[in-house]
């Protein structure tokens, strides 16, 4: 009976398969969205939990305008509230490699509160290394290993890092910026501070206090509210106690800078003279070596001058006496040279003449021969031309002869044979055959021209008759220019070998000649050698003379020339030496004049800065002395990083707070009527299974195997795809944080609880959708009469009037179950597809009305708080061209009850021109003036602080200053907290004007990032900010929105066609017999299927209307619950958002009603007994 009743079952989920997966599906959608965002929200708050607790995340942060001292560190251990406590320093400076800089605030490392650690690297374990946060080394392009450099942007804190370079050893992680936002800052070892000439030991100090709860529980900020009030209270003494030795301890500050100044002054100072009197007594020596190797040199000058003048008188003599012997000498052989020569040129000047006669004759030889070599090579080259032009020519006949051999030709004629009109044609082809080529072709083209028009067609088919005529034309041009340049070639051939002839007989007649003149040279060449060699001997014997006494001389002249040498190289050398000593005495007296200059102009301008500096000292000291000393005590939510990490987790909550009853009811109402359907449509089976003698129970338990099998196995696969959904999730949010998010487990409870949760709501749907008709009897059940429907009587009296409309209403009411899934799938359809659309216009149309609306400015400059007036003006001078408005903006601190909340305030001077850079309007969009009296704070601050108009709010200024402030009014402002305020009644609150520190700037939009790029590299400036930069730093929330929204409508469009498709299908089949009755009727298909289609029509508009009467107003509270701390959404339903989820679902409908009807007209009309 088991096997039996098993066996059963599996053909009840077999034979209803869609319906059996329609449950599935739903219970795997709800599964996975809802365990997916709880493991997305637990994941969070336990990755958050787990850093927190494992870096000590502080639970209080105190500060005081005068800074810290070390026995209030060690007085606030003794409190009982407190576990531990621990000093930190903390300021603002610049971080620089290369030529890139960015602002950063420096940061002091602690080792129990607020722990440091690094995502990449290692911590610094020397005086030298740093931790620096990943956004900081972007901007500078920096890596681990880099060393950078550090400057303090206030002189108060110049000297309290006397090392002033780091090497990175790593990317920082720290509590206090638990998520990453733009914050650029840098972290070094304690030790690496020196606070001892400071009135202070540390910045602030944090807090670890004895509370035990879970920080993200109310029990934790109650109880952080309660120890709170101690600390603020045991400040009061601790600034009692700090005012009587505080001005004595700021004089003591300013005394050891003027010390510390003034030492480093003098010790510049002595520096400088030492290096004066070096210099001067350098230069002294130098000197004295000068003039005494000038006066060895003219010593040694004037003894070689003077030996050198003896010898010289000696030569001069002796040069006269041979000066007079060479003469004679010369007058005789020049007389003997003359006669000679006379009798010789005569000899010559005929042989000159008939040489010059020959040589002209020559001459004109070798130009005609000339001519005859050049006529020769012409006459080889237009040869060369000739052959080319043959060989081009023959070529193109061989090409000419394949286009119309004889055998083409015959082809062409057998083609012609068959055409009317060809007889003179073929006769002309015949004549062609056998002829030369070029001739062929002449009587080819003649044929062609005198063929008929359809004879030219034929030709024009296999043969271009343009280009064969073309090419024909250039045969006969080649051929009468080949036979032209033949005909010259053979008349220069003549006219070459005729002035051959003429040549060879002029090189005849020039020999004869010459051989005339070489007759005449010998007998002269006889002659000359006997006058030469008388002439010769008279030389000899002159020359021998006039050697000796050349000899004589020289050897005079080389030993003076080699005392003079000697005398030259000495002198020369001592000289060169002597002028090496005065370059190198100018050049070293020259630079040392400089470094002089250098570094008595470095020490002025040293002792102006020190000068300066002091003098800024001295304001900060007497400002700080008119300060009040106060404390104060911040707990965790005014740490921003903090409330972001907890605004992730509450948007993730929002989700599974809003989303789990909804698709917890989907589950149960379509189980519950998914399995009415069945169960109607078996009521037979069920009475022949009650009249077979099988019980309640045993029947019962067959239905309950098809919801739970159902419900347990799309559970299990949700759970599978949960975890896929928690990993989208957290990767959308992992690089925005600075901790990890892997390993944080899963809570097995949930897991289990879930899926459990879910297999009840199942059963207990099967249970109450078999009840009726378990308990009916067999007979009623199988006749159809039981159970009685109380639908009927109602369709009965319906109140329709057409025959249609009665009918649909008729079937409305006899098929309920199938009906309230239909419209109860739609309903959430097109709430869930309009609220993700909605949601995600929300969001984003906050950012753009804030950025357009509001923010009329297009960029913010923020100086840095220790600027000087050249800093400013540079400033200044930079914004000249571009309309800026200079004011107030500082951080301050509201505190209200229990809460602290940190906002910006602006102070305002001028209502009016803020206005054109920042407009104030109401939730209404009306125009707020700034009050007199009063302060304007943020809608979003008067309703989830429970800030109302007309309380008064406890202030800190950024200068810790306190104050009780009035609230005049709110104005709008969707990202942030802020509140504005006039100038005069800061001042009026606080004792002070603030201090402008921040330009608006209007500028066009292609100049925005050009002027930022050059404003953030003017020194004085802290930040600059792009109007556009709100929307990249929300883009860590808007992505999680749009992964949580893409997820969740997805899901839904998933599950609407399932379930839809499902149902229409089930419509068809219930519709089928009366369908086809239709049909057997005279219905058209058209008319048929409009029946279908009134119903589905009436059905889906009803279930829009339901969708939006609540969808809309329903939407409004969860954007209003899903809002973030410091950000508002745009509550106001969006027009396009449910317009487009209408006409998103109504094309649904359209593609599943057509899948689901078209089996109509392919259903014969004989199979209507089967229905």
């Amino acid at each position: 009976m088991l096997k039996t009743w098993l066996v059963d079952a599996l053909r009840n989920i077999k034979v209803r398969i869609v319906s059996w997966l329609s449950i599935v599906t739903i219970v795997f959608i709800g599964t996975t969205l809802i365990l997916g965002l709880y493991f997305g929200s637990s994941t969070v708050k336990k990755a958050s939990t787990s850093y927190i607790a494992t870096q000590n995340f502080k639970d209080y942060d105190i500060s005081c305008s005068m800074g810290i001292k070390n026995d209030e560190i060690d007085f606030l251990k003794t409190l009982d509230e407190v576990n531990d406590a621990e000093g930190q320093i903390s300021f603002m400076g610049e971080l620089s490699l290369d030529d890139k800089s960015t602002g950063v605030t420096v940061i002091s490392s602690t080792e129990k509160i607020s722990t440091p650690t690094v995502t990449t690297g290692s911590l610094p374990s020397s005086l030298d290394e740093c931790i620096v946060s990943y956004s900081a080394m972007k901007k500078i392009g920096a890596k681990i290993g880099d060393e950078i450099e550090i400057s303090i942007a206030s002189v108060r804190f110049d000297g309290i890092l006397p090392n002033k370079t780091y090497k990175i050893t790593g990317i920082a992680s720290h509590p206090d910026y638990m998520v990453n936002i733009s914050t650029d800052y840098i972290v070094l070892p304690l030790s690496c501070f020196d606070t001892s000439k400071l009135s202070f030991d540390y910045s602030n100090i944090l807090i670890d206090a004895n509370i035990p709860e879970d920080t993200f529980k109310s029990a934790y900020k109650k109880k952080s509210a309660e120890i709170k009030d101690i600390l603020e209270s045991e400040t009061v003494s601790m600034s009692a106690n700090r005012i009587v030795n505080l001005h004595s301890e700021l004089d003591k500050e300013y005394a050891n800078a003027q010390s510390t100044s003034k030492d480093e002054l003098s010790k510049a100072k002595n520096e400088l003279d030492k290096g004066l009197k070096t210099f001067t007594d350098a230069i002294e020596t130098a000197r004295s070596t000068l003039e005494n190797g000038e006066e060895e040199l003219n010593n040694i000058k004037s003894a070689a001058e003077k030996e050198l003048s003896e010898a010289k008188s000696k030569i001069r003599s002796g040069e006269e006496e041979y000066n007079t012997m060479v003469a004679d000498g010369q007058a005789q052989l020049e007389q003997a040279e003359k006669d000679m020569e006379k009798e010789l040129n005569d000899a010559k000047f005929k042989l000159f003449d008939a040489f010059l006669s020959l040589d002209a004759a020559e001459k004109l030889l070798k130009e005609k021969e000339a001519e005859y070599s050049k006529g020769l090579e012409k006459l080889v080259e237009g040869k060369e031309k000739l052959d080319n032009g043959y060989k081009e020519y023959n070529e193109a006949i061989r090409q000419a002869d394949e286009k119309v051999n004889d055998d083409i030709i015959d082809a062409a004629i057998i083609i012609l044979e068959l055409e009317e009109d060809s007889e003179e044609t073929i006769e002309k082809l015949n004549n062609a055959k056998g002829k030369e080529t070029l001739e062929r072709c002449g009587l080819l083209i003649d044929a062609y021209d005198n063929a008929p028009p359809h004879i030219q067609e034929l030709f024009d088919d296999s043969l271009d008759i343009d280009d064969f005529k073309a090419d024909y034309d250039k045969l006969l041009k080649g051929k009468y220019e080949l036979e032209e340049g033949q005909k010259k070639y053979d008349d220069g051939v003549e006219q070459l070998e005729e002035a051959r002839k003429m040549l060879d007989q002029g090189w005849y007649d020039l020999q004869k000649g010459w051989q005339q003149y070489e007759d005449g040279k010998a007998e002269l060449a006889k002659r000359e050698p006997e006058a030469k060699k008388r002439l010769e001997d008279a030389k000899a014997e002159y020359e021998q003379k006039k050697a000796e006494g050349a000899a004589q001389l020289e050897d005079a002249k080389k030993t003076l020339s080699s005392k003079m040498s000697e005398a030259t190289e000495t002198i020369k050398g001592l000289e060169e030496q002597l002028q090496i000593a005065k370059d190198e005495y100018a050049s070293q007296k020259e630079e040392g004049e400089k470094s002089i200059n250098e570094a008595t102009s470095q020490y002025e301008s040293a002792k102006k800065e020190a000068d300066d500096k002091l003098s800024d000292l001295k304001q900060q000291i007497d400002t700080a002395k008119a300060t009040p000393c106060t404390y104060m005590v911040q707990t965790r939510d005014v740490n921003f990083p903090y409330v972001q990490t907890k605004s992730y987790m509450k948007a993730i909550n929002g989700f599974f707070t809003a989303f789990t009853p909804l698709y917890a009811g989907i589950i149960a109402i379509v189980c519950f009527f998914t399995m009415t359907i069945i169960i109607e449509e078996q009521t037979s089976q069920i009475g022949t299974c009650k009249a077979f003698g099988m019980f309640e129970s045993e029947i019962m338990r067959k239905y309950i195997i098809f919801g739970v099998s159902a419900a347990l196995i799309g559970a299990l696969l949700g759970v599978a795809g949960s975890f896929t959904i928690e990993k989208l999730l957290i990767n959308t949010m992992k690089e925005n944080l600075a901790f990890s998010l892997d390993g944080t487990g899963h809570n097995i409870v949930m897991i289990i609880l879930l899926p459990l949760m879910e297999v009840l709501v199942t059963t207990l749907a099967v249970i109450l959708s078999c009840h009726r008709y378990i308990h009916c009897s067999a007979v009623g059940l199988i006749s159809g009469n039981e159970p009685a429907s109380k639908y009927g009587k109602k369709a009965g009296k319906s109140f329709a009037k057409g025959i249609y409309l009665k009918l649909i209403v008729r079937n409305l009411f006899t098929d309920i179950g199938r009906e309230v899934v239909s419209v109860v799938i739609t309903v959430i359809c097109v709430f869930i597809v309009g609220f993700g659309i909605d949601i995600k216009l929300a969001y984003e149309g906050a950012l753009g009305r804030q950025m357009n609306d509001i923010w009329q400015y297009d960029l913010t400059l923020t100086e840095s708080s220790s600027i000087t007036d050249e800093e400013k003006a540079v400033i200044t001078k930079a914004l000249s061209e571009y309309d800026t408005l200079y004011l107030p903006v500082s951080v301050s601190v509201i505190i209200d009850d229990d809460s602290q909340i940190l906002t910006n305030t602006i102070c305002v001077d001028d209502s009016k021109e803020f206005d054109r850079f920042y407009i104030l309007k109401d939730e209404f969009g009306k125009r707020i003036e700034i009050p007199d009296n009063g302060v304007l704070i943020t809608k979003e601050m008067e309703e989830k602080n429970e800030i109302s108009k007309g309380s008064s709010l406890h202030m800190i200024s950024g200068n810790l200053r306190y104050s009780e402030v009035t609230v005049s009014g709110t104005f709008m402002l969707y990202a942030g907290k802020t509140t504005i305020m006039t100038s005069k009644y800061y001042e009026d609150n606080f004792g002070s004007l603030p201090t402008r520190n921040t330009y608006y700037i209007k500028a066009p939009g292609d100049k925005a990032k050009e002027l930022t790029d050059t404003l953030s590299k003017l020194p004085g400036v802290s930040t600059v900010d792009l109007k556009k930069n709100l929307r990249d730093g929300n883009m860590a929330v808007v992505s999680l929105y749009n992964t949580v929204v893409a997820i969740v409508i997805i899901f839904s469009i998933m599950l609407t066609f399932m379930i839809l498709l499902n149902l229409s299908n089930i419509l068809v089949a219930h519709r089928m017999r009366e369908l086809l009755t239709m049909r057997v009727n005279g219905f058209y298909n058209s008319q048929v299927i409009g029946y279908l289609v009134r119903e589905v029509l009436l059905t889906s508009i009803l279930s829009v209307v339901i969708a939006l009467s609540l969808g809309v107003p329903l939407t409004g509270i969860i954007i209003k619950n899903l809002e973030t701390d410091a950000f508002m959404f745009v509550r106001s339903p969006f027009v396009l958002a449910w317009a487009s989820s209408v006409l998103i679902n109504a094309l649904f409908s359209v593609v599943i009603n057509t899948i689901a009807f078209r089996k109509i007209n392919t259903v014969p009309l004989t199979s209507i007994t089967r229905y």
